[in-house]
C-alpha cells in the first residue's frame, strides 16, 4: 500500500484496505470533506448492530473520531446501491498523518 506524504488525507481505497486488514468488511467507503463514511448492507440483521460496525472500525483506526453511526431501514430494491438499501453506517475522521506512521511501523517489522 502506497502511503501519503505530509498531511494529505487517506484515499478511499487505502481506508478500505486498512479496514479489510482488521477484518472489518464493508460494502462502501466514501470520503467527503475529511469525513469517511463506511456502509455495510443487510437484509437480515442476525443480531448485528451499527455499534458492532463502529467497534470494528475502531480495530482498524483506534484513534478515529466517530462523528455519527446508525442504521437505515429501507424496503428491498434489487440492484439499488448500498446507500439506497437497509444498511449500517459509521461516519468518522481519520487523524492526519496516521498512514505515514503506520507505514513506518510496517517497514520496521520487515527489517526484523
Amino acid at each position: 500500500m502506497q502511503g501519503n506524504q505530509g498531511n494529505q488525507e487517506m484515499k478511499c481505497k487505502e481506508i478500505k484496505e486498512r479496514l479489510n486488514e482488521a477484518e472489518c468488511y464493508v460494502d462502501q467507503v466514501t470520503l467527503n470533506k475529511g469525513v469517511v463514511t463506511v456502509r455495510r448492507g443487510f437484509f437480515y440483521t442476525h443480531g448485528r448492530t451499527a455499534e458492532g460496525l463502529k467497534n470494528e472500525v475502531f480495530k482498524a483506526f483506534p484513534d478515529a473520531e466517530v462523528v455519527d453511526c446508525g442504521q437505515v431501514w429501507k424496503s428491498f430494491r434489487g440492484g439499488a446501491s448500498v446507500a439506497s438499501q437497509s444498511h449500517w453506517f459509521v461516519k468518522f475522521k481519520v487523524p492526519i498523518g496516521e498512514t505515514v506512521f503506520r507505514e513506518e511501523t510496517a517497514e520496521q517489522e520487515l527489517r526484523r
